[in-house]
């Protein structure tokens, strides 16, 4: 449709793989051979974008931000970290953020600071500084790139190299000069993964952007204790065992959960004069610990147990079977599920909404976003339309607003434009699987993070980003706030969206983000 910007098929093929185990991820590689089932299985990007400002002067004595509105309230600093040398003296924590609500923000997305996120100013730099290495993953999709819609490894490299350029151009981070360490990992061959590890350990880099998922874990990196910044939501699994070595522009997945249960208790989606009788779960069991987080939270909230149906669909290397869909289907049809969510399994939204349609099951959908916004806005993917009308999502993404009337790039997307821009290459909404607004992400988070910690090393950067407080994003990404202690991670805020027919797209309903619960 005129003036919207269309989602591309492969980010969301990225971390359903992520979740998947290794050998149904080895049997998807067989699977992908063949370029039809390769297609229908990768679906759309999961970056990161928002507001912020008011960052806290860094290491070097330049100030991050410029000033201007901010869609979310910066929580106090967290006390960590302050002894250098030593890993953050905060732990890893799986809470939310202590920020205030997040308002201002109109359909154009996160409100972020005036000005060039990236235009940080190195008043306090001076000499001639020292470089820093910097690995950068280039994603090769088994050579099928131009396929799926996403930029060349020589694209992708352009745009990696105009946003460092942008920072090195503004003192650098830290005062040290980026140098990106380039490393090509296709995601066809394993072992592609594990050489570009390597070579990033070898080359002594400080960190990595952009990261091995999905087929391979970051594991190789961060068992050397080399600092990993992904784009996609990470588990609290994770962030706890890795801490303080990884981060991502995105969200952390149980922190999406627990936003989507208790705003939906707002909605009264599980009020009983509101028409609810039970909850019917589709779900994937690839990560059992983010299936229980879902029941608890919907313990916490006051959904009693007997009011909850569940059919596993299991962790297939595809799509699950339509027989164990329309199994499903008729389970809930004949327990009276009244309200349906999808835990755990983007990609088979599609297919499950068809089956509950044809066989006249329709419930009313509420689903916690961790791509399904995305992935449906896509034609090859959308729901079926009279079955998922009216579905409410919680998400912590700016997706939904660029469907909206009204919409607007914001300052954080300007910026990014203008970098890429001036380096010959696509802004945000203009890129591939809004691939520019990403790395502007990554290297921004980056780059804070350095500039805030109180040393230069690697165990301090946890540290440095929760003394940055926030970051600016471009879209894709919502508002964040890293000021709580163990804070790695962004997207700790949310608002709601509702799935239209009409446009066969999703709209906000409310502009503003609020904190997280």
């Amino acid at each position: 449709m005129d003036g919207m910007t269309a989602t591309t098929p492969f980010l969301e093929f990225r971390l359903w793989w992520r979740r998947a185990s290794a050998g149904k991820q080895s049997a998807a590689v067989g699977a992908v051979a063949t370029v039809v089932a390769l297609i229908v299985w990768i679906a759309v990007p999961l970056a990161g974008g928002g507001p912020s400002s008011n960052l806290n002067a860094g290491s070097n004595g330049r100030a991050l931000g410029t000033g201007g509105s901010t869609g979310a309230g910066s929580g106090t600093a967290a006390n960590a970290g302050t002894t250098t040398g030593t890993a953050a003296a905060a732990g890893p924590g799986t809470g939310t953020t202590g920020a205030g609500a997040a308002g201002g923000q109109g359909a154009g997305g996160a409100g972020g600071a005036g000005g060039n996120p990236g235009a940080l100013l190195a008043a306090g730099c001076s000499g001639s500084g020292r470089n820093m290495s910097v690995g950068v993953v280039l994603i090769d999709a088994l050579g099928l790139n131009n396929v799926f819609g996403i930029p060349s490894t020589s694209s992708q490299q352009a745009m990696w190299n105009a946003a460092i350029d942008s920072i090195n151009k503004s003192g650098g981070a830290g005062c040290n000069h980026l140098v990106p360490d380039y490393q090509t990992y296709n995601e066809g061959d394993p072992s592609t993964a594990q050489s570009a590890c390597l070579a990033f350990v070898q080359h002594k880099d400080f960190a990595v952007l952009s990261g091995l998922l999905p087929q391979n874990p970051d594991t190789c990196m961060l068992q050397n204790h080399l600092p990993v910044f992904e784009e996609i939501p990470i588990s609290s699994k994770d962030i706890q065992q890795w801490y303080p070595y990884y981060f991502s522009v995105d969200s952390q997945i149980q922190v999406v959960y627990r936003n989507w249960a208790n705003a939906a208790r707002q909605f009264n989606v599980f009020n009983a004069a509101q028409g609810f009788k039970k909850l019917g779960i589709f779900y994937s069991d690839c990560q059992p610990e983010v299936n229980g987080a879902m029941l608890a939270d919907l313990q916490q909230i006051g959904v009693p147990p007997g009011a909850i149906d569940r059919y596993d669909l299991g962790c297939p290397t595809s799509f699950a079977s339509p027989s164990s869909i329309e199994q499903a289907v008729v389970k809930f049809k004949t327990d009276g599920v009244t309200t349906a969510t999808i835990d755990n399994d983007i990609k088979d939204t599609q297919n499950i909404t068809k089956q509950s349609q044809a066989q006249g099951f329709r419930p009313r959908w509420a689903i916690p976003d961790l791509g399904t916004a995305a992935v449906t806005a896509n034609p090859a993917f959308a729901p079926d339309p009279s079955n998922f009308d009216g579905a409410l999502a919680i998400t912590p993404q700016q997706y939904g607003a660029n469907t909206s009337p009204g919409f607007k790039e914001s300052p954080a997307d300007t910026a990014c434009d203008q970098i890429m821009t001036s380096h010959g290459q696509s802004g945000v909404m203009a890129s591939p699987d809004q691939f520019a607004g990403a790395v502007c992400n990554l290297v921004w988070m980056f780059a804070a993070a350095v500039d805030h910690a109180p040393s230069v090393a690697q165990d301090q950067l946890a540290a440095g980003l929760q003394r940055a407080g926030s970051v600016p994003f471009a879209f894709p990404d919502g508002p964040d706030n890293f000021s709580a202690s163990g804070t790695t991670w962004g997207g700790q805020f949310w608002r709601p969206l509702t799935y239209h027919s009409s446009c066969g797209c999703w709209q906000l309903d409310n502009p503003n983000f609020q904190p997280s619960f």
